[in-house]
């Protein structure tokens, strides 16, 4: 089975992935890969090593000028397209596979940096639109779990990070990032729901771990 953490930039969701494999190691493990796949020196990924190029110098290499954000969307679409066949294989094992972000990180995105770069002169219906229907080819997971916070709670984990920070994780965007993510679950997610991720990192653990179990893995015994 596969469950995806989503969830904007600094919210929690790779502490909480790893925090629930090594809590529970027989039942959680980690999907291969995390989307977008544009981590240098990948070994496993199906995208084309050009096109993984274009993901990161948009993301961390001060180039979504140069980049439009419509041929990011494109890129980002064919790269989870070019894991389909890994990512059913996984859907369909008995084990609870983790992923952090997937079809609905691809929506938020989209409208987002769409909605910030004024792309269609700001239409929000017809950029909504072309956003759905890009997402409409990606696979469904499992389960989705939703890690919400306030744009301020998200911005001040950013800042303790040291790590270079993505195109996105500016106040502006990250405002518009979570009001999305919220109008994505309530439109579109049938299968999921939020946690509050400013609570203390094990109660977040303890309540995922007890959703997870009652929906997707009734009578599994924990280890």
């Amino acid at each position: 089975m596969l469950v995806v953490i989503e969830g904007p930039d600094g919210v929690g969701k790779t502490t909480l992935i790893n925090n629930l494999i090594n809590m529970y190691p027989k039942i959680y493990d980690k999907f291969p890969l995390s989307f977008p796949t544009y981590k240098k020196h990948l070994t496993n990924s199906k995208t084309p090593q050009y096109l993984r190029d274009k993901l990161y110098d948009y993301l961390l290499n001060d180039k979504r000028g140069d980049i439009s954000d419509l041929q990011f969307q494109y890129i980002n679409l064919i790269d989870k397209v070019m894991q389909y066949d890994e990512f059913v294989e996984y859907k369909n094992k008995n084990k609870i596979y983790l992923i952090d972000r997937y079809k609905a990180s691809g929506y938020v995105y989209g409208v987002s940096s769409m909605l910030d770069s004024n792309l269609f002169n700001g239409n929000e219906k017809f950029i909504r639109y072309v956003n759905e229907q890009m997402v409409s080819l990606i696979e469904d997971p499992s389960f989705d779990i939703f890690l919400y916070a306030e744009p301020e709670y998200v911005m001040k984990r950013i800042d303790k990070r040291n790590d270079d920070r993505s195109a996105y994780e500016t106040e502006e965007l990250i405002k518009v990032i979570c009001r999305e993510y919220v109008h994505y679950f309530n439109t579109f997610v049938q299968n999921g729901i939020m946690i509050d991720a400013t609570q203390k990192q094990e109660d977040v653990v303890s309540d995922v771990h007890s959703i997870i179990k009652k929906i997707l893995i009734e009578g599994v015994e924990e280890c």
